[in-house]
């Protein structure tokens, strides 16, 4: 199951872009085309833009893998920045890990991957559990 908003909606000065609800099992490509499409039309710089959509990627990924159904993706912009939220109804994680874990292990790079390619993050703890991701539109 998954429920769009497409059109812009206006709120005060933020502009919802894009609301999925995603189903128990989401197609991550797919909803990572939709999120292209607002960061090509709004991001010039190409690899900025794709930067961030590897780091929606990887928050989604995450949330599929370790966190819990319903997620949810909210794609809106508010004084020149584009922020995303990737949430879950999973427990979360320690948030104050480090952003670069051993090299050696086969994972935990997360941090960095979304670290890399936004201009600004953080993590909201509760339920749902949500990471929100920034990036400026110059």
């Amino acid at each position: 199951m998954v429920s769009r908003t497409l059109r812009a909606r206006r709120a005060n000065d933020l502009i919802t872009l894009l609301s999925l609800s995603l189903g128990p099992h989401p197609h991550i490509a797919s909803h990572s085309k939709s999120i292209a499409r607002i960061l090509d039309s709004l991001i010039a710089d190409t690899s900025r833009a794709d930067g961030f959509l590897c780091a929606v990627d990887e928050a989604l990924s995450n949330a599929v893998a370790h966190g819990k159904y319903p997620y949810h993706i909210n794609v809106y912009s508010d004084a020149g920045v584009l922020y995303v939220d990737v949430s879950d109804y999973g427990l979360g994680f320690d948030c104050n890990c480090p952003i670069m874990p051993d090299v050696l292990q086969d994972h935990g790079r997360g941090n960095a991957i979304i670290a890399a390619g936004c201009d600004s993050y953080s993590w909201v703890q509760g339920t749902p559990f949500v990471c929100r991701m920034s990036i400026r539109l110059q």
